[in-house]
Order: C-alpha cells, then sequence, then structure tokens
C-alpha cells in the first residue's frame, strides 16, 4: 500500500475476486515471507462448475511494513501463477485500534471515503453473442434475457454491442437495459418492419450478467459483442470533434471507388482524423454507406484478425445508412471493411481509446434529455427547422453532472420527419463539420448512437437538413475526475 492509505492501521478490509477459465484456483491474503496458511482459504473458484468468478471480503491484520501478499494456487501446481486480468484486490477501507485494549480486534472500521477511477475499455474483435434466427422472436412485449456471464466479470461496469433487429413482423422499437431493473422511457433501435435496422448500444452490466431486450413488435434480433468497460483496467478514451478518415466518393482514406460485393478494404486509422501515430486500442467512428447498388451489410474488424460473423450496417439499395462502430484496431493501426453489396462508405472520427488516455466512462440509466414533442430540452415544442443550429445543454441534465464530464454517448432518434435528410452534432465552441450523425428518409423514424466531445460549458449544438422531430437518451459520459 505505497500511498500512504492504511499507515497507523491495525488491520484491512479487502474485496479479493479470482476468476479462472480452466482451473480449480484459490488465493489467500497473509504475511508476506511465511506461505501460505494451510488451513484457510479465502476464495475458490471451480471452474468445472461453470462459475468463473467468485470473490470474498477479506479482513486481515497488517504488519508493520503495510505490505501484505496474495497467495495462489491451482490445479496445475502450488504457485501457479494467475493473470492480471484473472485477480483483482481492492482496499474497502481501514481497521482502526480503538476501546479499551487498542491492541486487539474487532477494531473500528473506516471506509476510504474516496473516489475512484472511472472504466476503461477493452476491446476485441466482434463476437456474436446472439441469434433469435435459430428461435423463436423476441416476442411483442414480452422481455427477453442475454446472459453475458462468460463475457464479463465482477468488474464489468458495461458492454457496447452493435444490435441488429431483422425479420420483424411490422414496425416498432426495441430497448436493452440491465434486468432487474424498471425498464427505462428509452429505445435503442426503431425499425419499420421491412429493413434490417442495426445501432450500437453501451448499456451497464448488472452484476449477474443478465441484459433484457424488450420489442414493441416481434423481431428477431442479434446481437455482436464489441468489448467491455471494465473498473481498474482498459484503455481510457479521448473524444474529438469529428473527422473524416473515409470517403470513398473523393479518394479520403481510399481510392475513388465504390468497396465492391465481396471484397474487403484496408482503413488506416492511426495518424489520421487526430488519431494519435501508435498507442492506439480501439477507435469509435460513425461508418456510412450510400449509393449502394444492393441490399447488403458491411463488417468492420482489426485487419491482424479473421473476419468475424458479426456485422456492423445493416442497408439497402440506393439509401444512405449510418451506425456508430466502435472497434478493435490492429497492431499496425489499421480496420477491415467488408461488403456484401457494392458501395460507397464514408467513416468520422468520433475518439479513440488509449492507455495515454486520461478520460473514463460512467454508465448510467438510460434517460432522456432531449424531446422536442414534449418540448423536453428545447426551446418549447416543435420540430427542429431545417438549417437552424440548436444549442442542447448536456452537463446538468439527466444524470450527467453539472462539470466534470468531457463526453457524452447518447442515442438519438429522429422521429415525424418531413423529408429526407441528415443530421450533425458536434461540441459547440467547434466549427460545425462536414460529417453526419443520422440519415433519414422521409416518415421514417431512425436511431444512431452518437459519442460526441462536450464544450467547454458542457453543450453540443444539432443541426439537421429537413424539419425533424428529435429524442436523446444518455446512455453514459465520460470524465477525466474520478466518482464515487
Amino acid at each position: 500500500f505505497p500511498d500512504g492509505s492504511v499507515t497507523g492501521a491495525a488491520g484491512v478490509s479487502l474485496l479479493v475476486q479470482l476468476g479462472t477459465a480452466s482451473v480449480i484456483a484459490s488465493a489467500t491474503v497473509g504475511l508476506c515471507g511465511g506461505g501460505a496458511p494451510s488451513t484457510f482459504t479465502d476464495v475458490l473458484v471451480d471452474a468445472s462448475l461453470d462459475v468463473r468468478w467468485k470473490q470474498a471480503v477479506v479482513n486481515v491484520e497488517l504488519p508493520v511494513a503495510d505490505s501484505l501478499c496474495v497467495f495462489g494456487s491451482s490445479m496445475q501446481g502450488p504457485g501457479t501463477t494467475l493473470g492480471p486480468e484473472e485477480l483483482n484486490v481492492t482496499l474497502l477501507g481501514t481497521l482502526r485500534t480503538s476501546g479499551p485494549d487498542p491492541t486487539r480486534l474487532p477494531p473500528q472500521f473506516f471506509d476510504r471515503l474516496v473516489g475512484v477511477a472511472p472504466s476503461g475499455f477493452v476491446p476485441i474483435a466482434p463476437v456474436r453473442v446472439l441469434d433469435t434466427r435459430s428461435g423463436t422472436r423476441v416476442a411483442d412485449g414480452v422481455p427477453s434475457e442475454l446472459d453475458l456471464t462468460s463475457r464479463t466479470s465482477p468488474t464489468t461496469t458495461a458492454v457496447t454491442l452493435n444490435v441488429t433487429a431483422t425479420n420483424q413482423t411490422r414496425a416498432g422499437f426495441l430497448t436493452v437495459w440491465p434486468c432487474g431493473e424498471v425498464r427505462p422511457n428509452a429505445s435503442n433501435l426503431n425499425f419499420n418492419g421491412i429493413d434490417d435496422v442495426a445501432n450500437l448500444v453501451t448499456v451497464r452490466m448488472p452484476a449477474d450478467g443478465r441484459l433484457c431486450l424488450y420489442s414493441s413488435a416481434p423481431t428477431h434480433v442479434l446481437a455482436d459483442l464489441a468489448g467491455t468497460w471494465q473498473f481498474g483496467s482498459g484503455s481510457r478514451s479521448t473524444a474529438t470533434s469529428p473527422d473524416r478518415i473515409l470517403d470513398t466518393r473523393t479518394g479520403v482514406g481510399a481510392p475513388i471507388a465504390k468497396l465492391t460485393a465481396g471484397n474487403e478494404l484496408v482503413v488506416q486509422v492511426t495518424g489520421k482524423g487526430g488519431v494519435p501515430a501508435s498507442a492506439v486500442d480501439a477507435v469509435t467512428m460513425n461508418l456510412t454507406v450510400t449509393a449502394a447498388e444492393n441490399d447488403g451489410y458491411v463488417t468492420a474488424w482489426p485487419c491482424d484478425q479473421a473476419r468475424p460473423e458479426a456485422s456492423n450496417v445493416n442497408f439497402r439499395s440506393a439509401r444512405d445508412v449510418p451506425n456508430l462502430t466502435t472497434v478493435k484496431l490492429s497492431a499496425s493501426g489499421t480496420v477491415c471493411l467488408f461488403g456484401t453489396a457494392t458501395a460507397h462508405l464514408l467513416a468520422d472520427v468520433a475518439g479513440w481509446m488509449s492507455p495515454a488516455s486520461i478520460s473514463g466512462l460512467v454508465d448510467v440509466a438510460p434517460t432522456r434529455i432531449l424531446d422536442t414533442r414534449s418540448g423536453l430540452g428545447a426551446v418549447g415544442a416543435g420540430r427542429f427547422p431545417a438549417g437552424a443550429i440548436q444549442t442542447l445543454q448536456v452537463a446538468g441534465a439527466g444524470r450527467v453532472p453539472a462539470s466534470g464530464a468531457t463526453s457524452i454517448t447518447m442515442n438519438m432518434t429522429v422521429t415525424g420527419v418531413e423529408a429526407d435528410g441528415y443530421l450533425t452534432v458536434w461540441p459547440c465552441d467547434a466549427p460545425q463539420p462536414n460529417t453526419s450523425n443520422l440519415n433519414f428518409r422521409k416518415d421514417n423514424d431512425v436511431p444512431n448512437l452518437v459519442d460526441v466531445k462536450l464544450s467547454a460549458v458542457g453543450t453540443v449544438c444539432i443541426v439537421t437538413t429537413a424539419p425533424t422531430h428529435v429524442l436523446a437518451d444518455v446512455a453514459a459520459y465520460s470524465t477525466t475526475g474520478v466518482v464515487p
């Protein structure tokens, strides 16, 4: 305990978390140099029982040296080294001597009363974790569960998924939220009963690892995991004003040519659009398909790994379709794109994750902060007019703090659209970028997750090229400070 937080304490209270995927393993906290106690195990995990993680609170006497040792063993032999992702020790508080005999326990407990760093992102190559097409649709009004316990741990605070609605029976919407909580007044996907619709979802992970899905109309659902947000580990994030790094129509980031069906396009991300040239683990970018010659989908993944069975954007012929994408980068800083139909591709960087970054994610229950139908977050009820820049106060709205937030993750939806067009979001103290976050058609409800940097006073600006109602549901925010 080098930070002096336990100086003068007679003991400490620790949370010890142990995980293993393949063995029976144990961990014991004790005095250094004396060897592990032979009769007491603080945490025991038996992977054969399909329970990967276990945890225990340990109260232990603290030596004068202010240091303790954690002893591990497994079926592979005593002293087997456990990976850093499999052992977590958190100081909950100190045990201070008091009372008539200050040399004996039990003493008085004092919690740390300090903040902790927000969560970091651990990206993975996309992996499909749900596909109801092999069974029954998510039913009308009956919640379904997605069990992610095999993909998460006790330190997972949130997950990022690409969720797709396909083979719907009629128009409706889909909401994803932590099971055990009240379903929020928010949506993640809006679909028209015909088109396959995908949207990125960042959602808080409950302790039991189960997410709930609610659909207002029967639909099949696919979910591809892009990564997890971890307490005490992972890469931090840096948000930026949107910057275009790929446009096959003009030759930005690639030759002037459509990506033809069945082929791959390598996109250099590091060193482009303000992204550092090295030490970047993942990127968040808005990926748009335009001038598609047939219906299809696009998949994004790190180029040094095999193309996954996953999709990021599902589109129809001759329609502009965007989707926010968070994707792990290859060792050389590239992302590969694969399309099943010939189309032009655009990519606008919204941020990146790096060990050198300092902002972490704070997940919140989805909260609506803008609804122009009722006037929530706007100056009176009514559609945003075409071409007029609107200011949305984010800091201090919903569950976002009044100060300290650096960027916002929110699901934005257009509804009651009067003409085809697009919507752009950016920090109000930066110039309006030549990018888009939502592309929509008349009379269609279209959602898209938006990850955008906040201005110095906690605002974002919104402009739309056609009159439309706009909704915004906050899912998370980033901060460089500590959280309770």
